[in-house]
């Protein structure tokens, strides 16, 4: 055959996600529906690529009805944007519509009980031997153009061989990604990939969450008086950190000071130290603290409360000053030089100076509260979400929106900046993320959180790792795969294309 020995032992070809979605297939063809369920959860887990196991997924939820039909079509509307090439998903989508404008228009439809779940059928030992070939080749490649710093074809022969596998989650693949992403400079984003999930210990909403990437460290609250802590890059179980004297309703992290903020219905805010034992009450009234930020330095808290009155506290002064927005805050970030913007409950946002006291700015955004702000890293954009599912992208100093994201089919919970610049997140109440180039209005990315709706987004152990917050308690992490410009001086077949 002109080939070396195919009797080899082939340790680079990972089956085990094929082998589960089989097995979840031949249990839900034996009626074990919840221990199927299971085995497809376990299997994108492992590859969260494997186009068979998540039709599976949604055929099995589909067909029993576990699952409410508009939730359902969102998630195929993801698929089919994953997988453009494939049809596989088509005939479910055309049966999800047709039943959604239907039973709209008045009709009672019966679903079809068929599973039609397909397998992933094996390939012929010389084709996996083959592919072991290859993929340690291009290993090796990459290992020797890494070692000699030859970074852009590193990089090159990296994405084309980690996209050819559909980018799915490999420790080889995302070590050296993890190498090359702090020597480049960030482009624009080819995929999001889903890393893994912190399991929900409870069914509590995750509406408040912080992160200390340096600590890999996550902070969370459902809303009650208990704040959680759990590790940032290992699923166990969050541990309690502090119980509040009053409900918490935002929370507030300075990872260069080391300090944590816990805002609270009775106009109160706790701050502590992380290194250190010890908690400060700051006290205040006039309503629940629901815009909660610090300035970077740590020295500077800004809480805005419910009755329109925004306290900035001078940590090292320990004093404080208090600015009137006139409208009850929903959101709030610190933009430095003692300014911050506050998300108000008309659908208003207003930049304001704490100094003064001053508004100097009112912006129209929406008809209905503003639910999330996020600020560009450099500093010169503002993003805001709201329920009337609009995206809007703001320019601080002139107060101009930039762009009107539309496109969303429920309200948007939580928006986020990347590094980039260029894209921003929405992640919305129906569990879908939506990634969008913020300046052409594409949408360049559909996520499928797989819970009950996100509530709340987070960054990660770095700055292309970010984490959303489920209503049903999980945390998700995903990580985002850039486009990356190196400055050694060699042209980049990618960027050609």
């Amino acid at each position: 055959f002109k080939v070396p020995c195919p009797y080899a032992i082939m340790e680079e070809i990972d089956l085990r996600a094929e082998n589960l979605n089989n097995r979840a297939v031949s249990l839900a063809e034996l009626g074990k529906i919840k221990q199927a369920e299971e085995y497809l959860s376990r299997t994108l887990d492992i590859n969260d690529s494997l186009a068979e196991a998540l039709y599976n997924q949604i055929m099995l939820k589909w067909r029993k009805g576990l699952e409410k039909p508009e939730r359902l079509f969102g998630r195929i509307e993801a698929c089919k944007k994953r997988f453009p090439r494939l049809s596989l998903f088509d005939d479910v989508a055309t049966e999800v519509a047709e039943y959604l404008e239907r039973t709209e228009a008045g009709e009672e439809v019966a679903r079809k009980k068929n599973l039609q779940l397909h397998f992933c059928f094996p390939k012929s030992p010389m084709e996996l031997y083959r592919e072991a070939q290859l993929r340690k080749s291009v290993q090796h490649n990459i290992l020797t153009l890494m070692q000699g710093r030859q970074l852009t074809e590193c990089y090159d022969t990296l994405i084309v061989s980690w996209g050819n596998e559909s980018f799915k989650k490999d420790k080889f693949y995302y070590k050296i990604y993890e190498q090359l992403v702090p020597e480049g400079k960030k482009q624009s984003l080819y995929v999001v990939q889903r890393l893994f999930t912190h399991p929900a210990d409870d069914a509590d909403p995750v509406r408040y969450m912080v992160s200390f990437p340096d600590r890999k460290l996550i902070f969370v609250s459902s809303g009650g008086k208990k704040v959680f802590v759990r590790s940032l890059g290992a699923r166990k179980k969050k541990v309690l950190f502090a119980e509040m004297q009053s409900s918490v309703t935002s929370l507030a992290s300075c990872p260069g000071a080391g300090l944590i903020a816990v805002g609270m219905d009775n106009g109160s805010v706790a701050v502590s130290p992380l290194k250190s034992a010890g908690q400060k009450i700051l006290p205040g009234e006039g309503g629940a603290v629901h815009g909660l930020d610090f300035s970077a330095d740590g020295r500077q808290l800004y809480a805005g409360r419910s009755d329109g009155t925004v306290r900035c506290y001078d940590l090292v002064a320990a004093s404080h000053k208090d600015t009137e927005v006139e409208e009850g805050v929903r959101v709030l970030l610190s933009l430095g030089h003692d300014d911050f913007v506050a998300g108000c409950e008309d659908g208003s946002v207003r930049l304001c100076n704490s100094s003064t006291g001053e508004i100097l700015r009112q912006l129209e955004a929406h008809v209905l509260p503003v639910a999330a702000m996020s600020l560009s890293q450099d500093g010169l954009k503002i993003a805001t979400a709201s329920a009337d599912r609009l995206v809007r992208i703001w320019d601080r100093q002139t107060g101009q929106c930039l762009r009107t994201i539309e496109g969303h089919e429920d309200s948007v919970t939580s928006v986020m900046f990347l590094p980039d610049g260029l894209s921003v997140l929405a992640g919305c109440a129906d569990d879908i993320i939506k990634v969008w180039d913020w300046q052409k209005r594409e949408c360049l990315q559909i996520l499928d959180a797989r819970g009950d709706g996100v509530v709340s987004f987070a960054r990660g152990a770095s700055d292309h790792i970010f984490l959303a917050g489920r209503r049903d308690g999980a945390i998700v992490m995903w990580t985002i795969i850039f486009q990356l410009e190196f400055d050694d001086g060699r042209p980049s077949a990618l960027r050609k294309k």
